[in-house]
Order: structure tokens, then C-alpha cells, then sequence
């Protein structure tokens, strides 16, 4: 009894002085007067990258895998809004305090953590942290084998929402709990696939590719390796990384559809579908998909923006606007193309100086993209800016001596041809033939 109550008090002081050490950081509140976006009425959050404390660079992609999951699976509830991971990663490796990244990104609450892999051992901490107040209202540390990864990861979930008081339907938790592996060298795999996918390069997206194949046949039930795979294919097929595009396009339309048959929840397949049949110039299919993706995954950044790209293919920019603006306020760094769409948005609409603030900041991020130049040429020529329209057709001959009216025409995937016809009469005033 003696050596009972003994443990008793053991556990009971290691529990308190676990509280004691979260609680005791002091962490400066975030201003209200400093956020750079009003906080929105439903809770806020960024989920920060893990920190991999193994010292093993192999475990990025574990750590990785766990901010992405958590990421995704609280993006799917429209109860949250929830910062991208594009803009949750440029914190990555800094030392930006709780603060900082609270005003940057206008979020209430912020989720950190990290991750230390032994043998079958993992070891994960996290803490969710009140930025307005600078209090935790939530912190744990876990010690599972790592055969007990994914339910793991599931219980972090479920006590984030629980301290973010946010209850789900059946409905709710049947769309976030994904089908997802249960096999870690699969998963880990296909963190590694990501990783090279998201470099878009060709030689990355044949490694990618290369690691989805193996994947499957690990574990050929695993529907992220199906996605990742299609993926590969549409990038192989819009940038011409594949010799027969045509057969990289039916190649990745079987594999969505084998996915979907296999996982008909996951919303990054039918913003797949939506990147198909877009390519394909199935506008309306196009649509109908990314509609879908956007019901099922309402913080999805990237669907959103991909949203308005289709919207303004398809005639609809005032839509377009509104989704791109949603986009970027879910990611605050954004990347090149978001602008990109915004420029063309507001040029459909017939708001010229709009567009050319768009398309510069779009050229400043990408400035190698000859495509983004390109616009600001169509823009520049629709204003009557002859020289600087003149200057930017230079600059991309120079970049790309091969680029013609055609190529551009082949790479625009309007409905309405009449749009297409303004652009390329646009490139034409400006001296491209």
C-alpha cells in the first residue's frame, strides 16, 4: 500500500510539473492592434512544422507527415479556419516568436510541437497556445511504439479540436478521418514523393513518380500513392515533362478514378479531377469538381485559388475574385500564381490598373516564369503602354527565344474564345508573333 501511494504521489508531482513548465513560459500576448488580417469569428489556428529533435535528417518526413495530417484533417471542418501550409512552413527553422506569427498571419491560436524517432520509439510533444493571451490551454507529451503512429496522431487531433471546443457531427468526423495508411514505410514514402512533387521540376517529378509506384507496391491500398502518382502524370502532361502528354493525361485519369472508387472523401482527388478535366477544356466538369473539393476541405488554400482559376476560365471572374481572396487570406504567403489568377480576375472584369499591380507582384515572385512576363506584356498593351509591352516581349524572347502567339493560344484554356482572342491581339500590338 506504502509503495502505492508512493507512485501515486511520483506520477501526480510528474503531471504538475509538467503544467508547471507550460505554464511558466512566459510567452508575450499578440496585439489586436498589430494583425495584419481581423480575426474572424470561428477559432483561428497555424499548426507550426514539428520539430524533428532526432538529429537524423530522415525524420523531417515524419515530422512532416504529422503537421501536414493535422493540418488537413482540421482544414476539413468549416467550424476552424486554419492557416495553409505554405504559410505555416515559411516559419520553418525560425525564430519568429508566438506573437509575431500570430500578428503576421491573423490567428488566435497557435499549435507547436515536436518529434523524436528511436528505433521503434517515438516521443512527440505539442502544445496549443492562447497568442492573445500568451497562456497554453493545451499541452501533452506522448510515448507510443511506432506501430501506434496513426492513432497517435488522431488523439492529437481530437484534443486540439476538444480544447478549441469544437464538436463534431458523425458526419464531420466520417469526412476528416482519412483513409490513410497504416503501413509507415508506405507513409513515409510518400512524404518523400511530396517532397519532390512540390519541387516541380522535371527530374523531382519522375522521382516523385518513381516513389508513388513503389509505394503502391508496398501497399497498393494506400490512395495518397494513387493521387500522388496522378499528379505526377498532370505535371508531366501541362509542363511537357512527358514525351506523349496525351497519354500522361489518360494515365492520371485512370489512376483519380481508381482512387476515388477507393476513397470518394478525399477532396485533393477531385481537385485533381478539376485539374483534369480543366486541361481537357471540360469547364463544366472542371467546376462541378472543385466545387466538391472545396465542400470537403473549406480552409483548402490551393483548391481555392485553383478555384478561381477555373472560375475564370470559365466566365465566371466575379467568382473567381471572391475565391482568390479567400485563398489568400488562408495563405498569407502565397505563392506566385495566386497573384497571377487575381491579375487575371480583375483583367476579365475590365480592371485594368488592378491586374497590372496583380501581374508585377506575380513577375517579382517569379521572376524566371516567362509566362508571368507575358501578362504583364498583355497588360501593358492593353493600357497603350506600347514601350513597356515592347520591353517585356524582348525580355522573354531572351528567356525562351522559342515562344510564339501559338504557344500562347495552346497554353490558355478559356471558354469563351473571344477572351483568348484579346490576349493574343494584345501580344501581337506588343510585337510577339
Amino acid at each position: 500500500m506504502a509503495a502505492i501511494i508512493v507512485l501515486f504521489m511520483v506520477a501526480g508531482s510528474l503531471i504538475g510539473w509538467n503544467i508547471y513548465l507550460h505554464q511558466s513560459k512566459k510567452i508575450e500576448p499578440a496585439s489586436l492592434d498589430k494583425m495584419a488580417y481581423p480575426l474572424p469569428q470561428k477559432p483561428s489556428i497555424v499548426v507550426l512544422p514539428f520539430v524533428n529533435i532526432s538529429g537524423k535528417p530522415d525524420q523531417e518526413y515524419l515530422c512532416d507527415g504529422i503537421t501536414e495530417d493535422i493540418i488537413t484533417a482540421l482544414s476539413k471542418t468549416p467550424k476552424l479556419m486554419v492557416i495553409s501550409r505554405t504559410s505555416s512552413y515559411a516559419y520553418k527553422g525560425k525564430s519568429a516568436t508566438i506573437a509575431t506569427i500570430s500578428e503576421d498571419l491573423g490567428v488566435k491560436y497557435v499549435l507547436e510541437g515536436s518529434l523524436r524517432r528511436s528505433n521503434n520509439q517515438v516521443r512527440i510533444t505539442a502544445q496549443l497556445i492562447d497568442a492573445i493571451t500568451g497562456h497554453h490551454i493545451w499541452a501533452e507529451n506522448y510515448d507510443r511504439d511506432i506501430s501506434d503512429f496513426f492513432e497517435l496522431e488522431e488523439e492529437i487531433i481530437l484534443n486540439i479540436l476538444a480544447a478549441l471546443q469544437v464538436h463534431l457531427t458523425e458526419g464531420d468526423q466520417a469526412i476528416i478521418w482519412r483513409k490513410g495508411a497504416k503501413n509507415i514505410k508506405a507513409y513515409l514514402n510518400v512524404q518523400q514523393a511530396l517532397q519532390h512533387f512540390r519541387s516541380f521540376t522535371k527530374e523531382a517529378n519522375f522521382r516523385s513518380r518513381e516513389l508513388a509506384e513503389k509505394t503502391i507496391a508496398i501497399y497498393p491500398d494506400y490512395v495518397a500513392a494513387y493521387r500522388i502518382l496522378a499528379w505526377t502524370y498532370w505535371m508531366g502532361a501541362r509542363f511537357r515533362f512527358d514525351s506523349s502528354p496525351a497519354d500522361s493525361i489518360k494515365k492520371a485519369t485512370a489512376l483519380a478514378r481508381k482512387a476515388l472508387s477507393m476513397d470518394d472523401t478525399d477532396p485533393n482527388l477531385y481537385y485533381l479531377s478539376a485539374g483534369l478535366n480543366l486541361i481537357q477544356r471540360k469547364h463544366n466538369d472542371a467546376i462541378k469538381d472543385i466545387q466538391k473539393a472545396h465542400e470537403l476541405y473549406p480552409n483548402g488554400a490551393d483548391i481555392l485559388a485553383f478555384k478561381a482559376l477555373v472560375f475564370n476560365y470559365s466566365e465566371r471572374p466575379s467568382e473567381a475574385l471572391a475565391a482568390i481572396k479567400n485563398a489568400m487570406r488562408l495563405n498569407p504567403y502565397y505563392a506566385g500564381w495566386y497573384e497571377s489568377t487575381l491579375g487575371v480576375s480583375h483583367q476579365l472584369l475590365g480592371q485594368y490598373e488592378e491586374a497590372l499591380k496583380a501581374y508585377k507582384n506575380a513577375t517579382n515572385k517569379m521572376p524566371n516564369s516567362y509566362m508571368s512576363h507575358a501578362r504583364l506584356a498583355i497588360i501593358y498593351s492593353i493600357l497603350g503602354r506600347n514601350e513597356e509591352a515592347r520591353a517585356k516581349i524582348e525580355k522573354i524572347l531572351t528567356m525562351n527565344p522559342n515562344f510564339s502567339l501559338n504557344i500562347w493560344r495552346n497554353s490558355q484554356l478559356y471558354m469563351d474564345k473571344a477572351a483568348s482572342e484579346i490576349e493574343i491581339k494584345a501580344l501581337r500590338k506588343a510585337g510577339l508573333t
